[in-house]
């Protein structure tokens, strides 16, 4: 998994320099790109790739980086952890909902 014990936001994060974050990222990407294989529904396989919500959850952390760096002191790898989490939610329910929509129209007729 992710390294949990990197560093709180050290002051040239704090100033929007996105090196300690790419770094982090490039770091980590295997972690991630495991843990979201993992935890990903089998039935979103073919329609989504693992690799896509990792990519989506990173450019969302390079977006947000400067608000994170100012407010918060977890460590990078824990944040970008959440927001890949919660992106792989999102999927899950814009997918999976949409099948469960499907389904119950379907058991109507």
């Amino acid at each position: 998994m992710p390294d949990e014990h990197s560093e709180a936001p050290n002051d040239d994060e704090q100033r929007g320099d996105l090196r300690p974050l790419e770094d982090t990222l490039e770091q980590n990407r295997d972690q991630f790109y495991q843990l979201v294989a993992y935890h990903m529904d089998r039935r979103l396989w073919g329609k989504v790739e693992p690799s896509d919500v990792v990519e989506r959850s990173f450019t969302q952390a390079r977006a947000r980086f400067s608000e994170f760096a100012e407010r918060s002191s977890m460590p990078v790898s824990l944040w970008i952890r959440q927001i890949t989490m919660q992106t792989l939610i999102d999927i899950h329910r814009r997918y999976l909902g949409v099948l469960k929509q499907d389904i119950g129209v379907s058991l109507r007729r």
